[in-house]
This record gives C-alpha cells, structure tokens and sequence, in this order.
C-alpha cells in the first residue's frame, strides 16, 4: 500500500477521536474494563521492536521520527478480519505502545457484537450500529485510561502517557483561560510536523477540561448558568453525581473527577466561537446527561425534529425521542439568557419511571430559570 494511503488512514483516525467524542452515551459498560491491544501477547507500554516480535507477520514498514516510532502493517487479521494496522510508539519517553489505528478492509454487517466479544465488555456509547466507544484501563496499570473508539471500519486505541510524561505546557491549563489554552494549542500544533499533525489525537482549535462540578467549570469558561440538579441530588431518592457520560466508570473517585465535561473550540486569536458544559447523573438504570452550551452550535438544528414541551411557567421549550439500537433517550430543548439547556434523560427501554423523572427534572430547570430571571 503506498505511503499516501498510509497518511489517509491517519488522518480518518485523527478526525473520528472528534467526531465519536461529540456523540451521545447511550449505552451502559461495565464499571471496569481491562482493555489489552488485540493482538496476542502485545500489551500498552511495549517497544516497537518487541511488538514486531509478537505479531511476527513481517510485511512492516517502520518510520523513525521526532521522538517517536511508526509502524505499519498492510496485512493482518484482527479477530479474523483483514485489516491495515499502524501503531505508535512513545521513543522520547520510553513509554512505548501508545495509539493504534486499524481499518477494515472487510467487515461484517454490525461489527459491534464482534468487538464487545473481542474486549470481553459492553460499548460504553453508540449512536449507530456501527459507531461505538469502549473506556477502560490499561491492565498492568489500571490508573492509566484507555479509549477506543469504533467507527465506520476504522478502529481507533489509544493508551493516555501519564500525567508526568505529558508535555508540561497542559500542566498550566488548569491556570488558563479557554483563550489561553486555544492560543497555546494551536502554536503547538504549528510546531508539529506533518506527520505528527496527521497521527496526532488533537485538533487545533478544539480543546476541553474536566471539572468536579458544574460551578467550578462555569466559573473557569467564564459562563453563568442555571444547574438545578445539585438541589435534585437532595430530593430525587436514588439520584447521585457520576462521570459526564452518566456513567459510574471507572470507578467512584475518577467518575466524580470527570463529573463535568467543558468542550470549546475557537480560532487562532483565541475567540471562541463555541462552549459546552455537560455533566452527568445516574438514578438506578436511567442515566442523565445536562448540557449548557452557546447557541450557534445548534440553531436551527431543533426545528422539526422535536414537539412543544410545556412547562409551568409556559416558558417555551421543545422535547424530542431519540431511539437507538439498544435503547431510548427523551430530550428537552430549552433557551434562556442566550444559552441553550439540555436534559437527556436516556434508558434501555421505555417505563413510567423514565417518564416521571424526565417531567421532574425538566420542571426543575424550569424552575430554576424563572429564579435567576427575577
């Protein structure tokens, strides 16, 4: 396969970790994952040259570069099916395997069954039958997560280098503003070449952050928002705080630590042209997703797609039924104060439960906006 072919393949793998990242969690996965690269006795952390070993299929190609190793085979079988395989090593650090890329070049109808077979646990998000995400840990270190992500033939694994050896300008987001780290991002990526710009797992202008609470994120984006669920938390028996997904996973302390997503993206003067804050919450089997977010992003995206929705106070407000392979979400579309609100009360099937919970909640934000209006 030409080395053109090579840098399309990357580059589709580069633009799915956005692409899946933006879609919505619908499908719930086991609290704790080991997720091994599926390739028999290769592990995350292995060298390039001890990967090769393992596989022992020859027909690899290895390129040297920036700190960093490439390899990438034409021919090998992942589960039984074809597919080409690029792989990435960490040689600055040596911290070794750490992304991998696969495509396809044949499937079966819906690959997702296969795939959940193949890494012994259930998607953790899917949107279509053939889009899905998996987050679990890496098995000889359990603190160090792994991401992979299903889309359209293409497979995409991803090993996180641990904080320390991360390059030490993200250690300052945390004391930045979203200009700051937008500015900072895209004079990184500048400094890429232009293979690293096309194996690299970050867009320019695209950024975003974890928070422990919706509070704390809204004070760094600079927002001000409604969030009636922490006073849901007190008076919806059952109804706990967890990952931004609404899911447990992995564990209690990492799920609350990622409690709220911020996703923005900009240009390179820094302007923003787009900012989400998602948090996420669970009550028994229903998972809850509440996003705030600025109004460009979906305009004119609602129309025909949803039914008015009442709410006390008559304020106006649209409610939509999602459904999807293995369950449903009911959604609310709410504007107030130039921001957008969104609840997504999402379940594998349909109950009065699922029902009751949606009005609640909705009727707490509601609530909750005709307070700060005053």
């Amino acid at each position: 396969m030409k080395y053109r072919n090579h840098r399309l393949l990357f580059l589709i793998a580069a633009l799915l970790l956005v692409t899946v990242l933006l879609s919505g969690c619908e499908k719930k996965q086991a609290r704790t994952a080991s997720l091994d690269p599926p390739f028999k006795k290769v592990s995350w952390g292995m060298s390039a040259e001890e990967t090769i070993r393992q596989i022992n299929t020859g027909g690899n190609t290895v390129y040297h570069q920036d700190g960093s190793a490439i390899v990438l085979w034409e021919q090998l079988k992942v589960d039984s099916f074809p597919a080409e395989v690029s792989a990435v090593f960490d040689e600055r650090s040596g911290s070794g395997l750490y992304l991998m890329n696969i495509r396809f070049t044949k499937t079966e109808k819906n690959m997702i069954p296969r795939l959940e077979k193949l890494f012994g646990v259930t998607a953790l998000k899917d949107n279509t039958s053939d889009e899905a995400v998996w987050e679990g840990s890496d098995p000889s270190d359990p603190a160090v997560p792994i991401t992979i992500r299903y889309s359209k033939g293409t497979l995409v694994m991803k090993r996180e280098l641990p904080i320390h050896e991360k390059d030490a300008s993200a250690d300052t987001d945390a004391h930045s503003s979203m200009s700051e780290v937008l500015i900072r991002n895209y004079e990184a990526w500048d400094q890429m070449s232009s293979e690293e710009q096309i194996l690299s797992s970050n867009l320019p202008g695209v950024a975003s952050r974890y928070f422990e609470s919706s509070r704390e994120a809204a004070a760094w984006a600079g927002m001000e928002i409604v969030d009636p669920f922490e006073e849901a938390l007190e008076k919806i028996p059952g109804m706990k705080a967890v990952n931004y997904t609404g899911t447990l996973f992995p564990d209690e302390k990492t799920a609350l630590s990622q409690h709220v997503f911020v996703y923005f993206t900009g240009e390179r003067s820094g302007k923003l042209t787009y900012t989400a804050l998602t948090s996420g919450y669970d009550c028994g089997d229903i998972r809850i997703t509440y996003t705030v977010e600025t109004p460009d992003h979906i305009k004119g995206e609602v129309q025909g797609k949803t039914a008015a929705y009442d709410l006390p106070s008559g304020r106006e407000a649209y409610r939509t039924v999602e459904t999807f392979e293995r369950g449903l979400a009911h959604v609310l579309y709410v504007q107030a104060d130039s921001m957008h609100y969104n609840i997504r009360v999402l379940a594998n099937e349909e109950s009065p439960e699922m029902k009751d919970l949606f009005d609640q909640l909705a009727s707490m934000l509601d609530a909750a906006l005709a307070k700060a209006g005053e």
